[in-house]
């Protein structure tokens, strides 16, 4: 995760095409450099909350919602898995 202005700096100068589809970027701040720097990654932010903190807030904000999505798709059955019938016709 990316989730301050300075990460998001040198994520962009560091970054590789190889890991490019693993960054997820965190939150959006205020600042115009913190709004320029998703778009140059090509990411839209999970969080839009106006941050001008700088010590990791959205990334900690963030998890719960990275932990949420995870267990949805590791752990929700499917249909099939939880022998939910199809509709009659």
């Amino acid at each position: 995760m990316v989730a301050n202005f300075v990460n998001q700096g040198a994520t962009i100068n560091a970054i590789a095409r190889v890991v490019h589809a693993s960054v997820v970027v965190v939150d959006m701040g205020v600042e115009q450099g913190h709004r320029a720097a998703p778009a140059h990654l090509g990411k839209k932010p999970l969080l839009d909350l106006d941050l001008r903190l700088g010590e990791g807030t959205g990334g900690t904000l963030a998890m719960a919602l990275v932990e949420a999505a995870l267990r949805i798709l590791t752990e929700v059955a499917t249909f099939e898995e939880a022998s939910v019938s199809k509709a009659q016709e």
